[in-house]
């Protein structure tokens, strides 16, 4: 029974044994060995290599093969994988791989890493001879000096066992490729001399703006090449180049260069797109927006600089820094196609070039976050795109050059026409100017005419008022002469002689009151004595005056039934009426009618005297308010000249107005408009 015992347990374990080993066969894939042949250049490992992760970072090659029961590695699925991509981490990965060979084939083959941002990389051969690269090792370490990282690998007809240690603080992706010694050689020099095509043409197109810069000043140009510069630094350090032939004996610098020039290039593409697009009258919004965003790519490359002193870890620096760029980049382009439809001419050539460095930011960025897979393409994203985006803006800054120059062009195109017309109208204005002074001389000449006229006419004044006074005083001694006749015949009529002589006072004093007055009504500050008078009290006064006076005439009168009011002048307006009433009977013949009367319009009252004498040619009714004119009147020349011009100026000082109208052969009529302050009830 006992016996029964022991054999059944030991066919239970026996069975339990069979059962795993069956598990673990069918679902852990075991390592399979890579057997190179003599027609194999390259050999991708990736399909075939065996990861191990160690969070802790602190596993060695001897407790991995001490415990190979704890370590499980575990293989990569996908088949057409070129290199193994892990994302942003802070653990160290191992990966195994088994490697042989046929007896034709080489026994010496390079390991090719060609990624260059990985912080540590320690390589252990089968022989025990340990290999080391990575950014944080010196250059004296490495087997092989190249931009990225390789190994020598002796390979024997055995199957043998290789592991690989790598850790990095940036992006951590692996491509393994074993290649053979003249294969690595060739790949290398194709490596270098696409490598200096893209600088060189980098560098070509550097120097070609910064001689626009110098030729122009124009700050953008600067701004652009800068950010050539530092995108270009950050290119070199990122490919390896900076380590080996500017900072080879610094390698912490090396290992935050990329992230240190990528930031600074970020911020001067973002500066230069603000200034470029001219955001700042555009767009403020996006304008401030983009400059917060300068401000962290700025920073964080500081904070990159400040991690060679305080010790950190740079995961999330580069996180921020993918994070930023990709947002700028997003942004400006966004605002170039807005400002595109609103006609802006260089937001196109923006949207050309700088949709290229989008492209490729974003792509790195997805790489990066293990969003898109690890290729040429991927990998190179960044690099493709900004030597596309550094051609086509450099089309676009020359295309710029060329628009301006065309504007400066146009703008000295219209300058000269400017200047042209500026001749053209200079010479129009000294046309205009002789003109001027030949019409101005002219009109001196005839202003000085004039005054000669004029002072001839005061020097005939003086025969003149002795002339019109002589009727007057003639009238007085007349009636003089009657009254001492009379006094001896005993017919006194001494009431109708006194009015007479009274009448030819008045006359005396009128054209007196004339003389001296007619100075005070041409200065520009004349005034009157505005009061309010009755119209049909002065016209009866003025009547009562000039009957007596001109006895040779027949007066009729109209007046309004009730006192019509007025504010005038009385003196100056009884001056007026007698003036018009003076001119009607010097240009009437004797026995003839003079009629006097007023008329209504709304608001104005009209004072009119009219005649049946000789009448007013038209082609002198223009003139006859002008100082000393004078009508003909039976071949001799009638009065002064100065009466109609007095009544003018006596109703402008009124704000009245003066309406002439005339037949020749049948007499004139002249009416004076004044503002009524009240109405005769019957006229109301």
């Amino acid at each position: 029974m006992r016996l029964m015992n022991i054999s059944f347990r030991s066919s239970l374990k026996t069975f339990v044994t069979l059962a795993a080993t069956l598990i673990i066969l069918i679902f852990v894939p075991g390592a399979r060995a890579v057997v190179l042949s003599a027609d194999d250049a390259q050999v991708n490992l990736v399909p075939q290599a065996e990861v191990l992760v160690d969070p802790t970072g602190r596993l060695t090659l001897e407790e991995i093969l001490a415990h190979p029961q704890r370590y499980v590695f575990t293989r990569e699925q996908d088949q057409q994988a070129r290199d193994l991509s892990f994302g942003f981490t802070q653990a160290a990965y191992w990966i195994r791989f088994e490697l042989s060979r046929v007896s034709e084939a080489a026994p010496r083959w390079i390991l090719d890493i060609p990624y260059v941002g990985i912080d540590d990389i320690q390589w252990y051969p089968p022989n025990g001879h340990v290999g080391v690269s990575g950014t944080t090792r010196g250059l004296q370490e490495r087997q092989i000096l190249t931009r990225a990282h390789a190994f020598y690998v002796d390979i024997s007809e055995e199957k043998n066992t290789y592991y690989l240690r790598v850790q990095s603080s940036y992006p951590l992706t692996l491509p393994l490729t074993l290649t053979r010694t003249d294969t690595f050689g060739r790949n290398q020099l194709i490596d270098t001399m696409v490598q200096s095509l893209y600088y060189g043409g980098l560098l070509s197109l550097f120097l070609y703006n910064l001689v626009i810069f110098f030729t122009n000043r124009d700050r953008r140009y600067l701004l652009y090449c800068l950010f050539m510069v530092a995108a270009g630094l950050a290119m070199y350090a990122g490919n390896g180049f900076g380590r080996l032939f500017l900072w080879p004996d610094y390698p912490d610098f090396d290992r935050i260069s990329q992230g240190f020039f990528v930031g600074l290039a970020t911020g001067l593409a973002l500066l230069f797109s603000c200034e470029f697009l001219d955001l700042r009258n555009r767009a403020k919004v996006v304008y401030w927006t983009l400059l917060c965003a300068t401000a962290v790519s700025l920073l964080v490359s500081f904070i990159f600089m400040m991690s060679l002193i305080i010790p950190m870890s740079l995961g999330w620096l580069y996180i921020s820094q993918f994070m930023t760029s990709s947002f700028g980049m997003i942004v400006c382009v966004s605002v170039a196609i807005y400002l595109s439809t609103k006609g802006v001419r260089e937001a196109k050539y923006f949207i050309l070039s700088w949709g290229f460095l989008c492209v490729g930011a974003i792509t790195g960025t997805l790489r990066a976050f293990e969003l898109l897979p690890n290729n040429v393409f991927t990998l190179y994203a960044v690099q493709i795109s900004s030597g596309f985006e550094a051609l086509f803006f450099s089309f676009a800054l020359a295309d710029r050059l060329r628009s301006e120059r065309q504007e400066r062009e146009q703008a000295q195109y219209q300058l000269l026409e400017s200047q042209q017309e500026t001749v053209q109208a200079l010479k129009g204005s000294e046309e205009r100017l002789a003109n001027a002074i030949t019409l101005r001389t002219q009109e001196l000449r005839a202003i000085v005419v004039k005054e000669q006229q004029v002072r001839e006419q005061y020097v005939r004044f003086g025969a003149m008022i002795a002339h019109e006074f002589r009727n007057p005083l003639n009238v007085i001694e007349t009636q003089n002469a009657l009254l001492e006749l009379g006094a001896e015949t005993g017919v006194m009529k001494v009431q109708q002689r006194v009015n007479v002589i009274r009448s030819a006072v008045e006359r005396l004093s009128t054209m007196f009151d004339q003389w001296l007055q007619s100075d005070r009504l041409n200065q520009e500050f004349a005034k009157i004595s505005s009061l309010p008078i009755d119209a049909r009290s002065l016209l009866q006064d003025v009547e009562r005056g000039s009957r007596s006076y001109h006895c040779d005439h027949l007066f009729v009168c109209s007046y309004p039934e009730r006192p019509t009011v007025i504010r005038a002048d009385y003196a100056l307006l009884r001056i007026a009426f007698l003036n018009l009433i003076d001119n009607a009977c010097k240009y009437s013949l004797k026995g003839t009618q003079i009629a006097l009367g007023t008329k209504f319009q709304e608001g104005w009252v009209g004072i009119y005297v009219s005649d049946q004498g000789a009448g007013i040619p038209a082609d002198k009714l223009n003139t006859i308010f002008e100082p000393y004119v004078r009508l003909e009147s039976e071949q001799r020349l009638v009065g002064v000249g100065l009466g109609l011009s007095f009544v003018k100026r006596i109703v402008d000082l009124h704000n009245g107005k003066i309406e002439v109208t005339s037949d020749v052969g049948l007499g004139s009529t002249f009416t004076i408009w004044i503002r009524l302050e009240s109405l005769p009830s019957s006229h109301a």
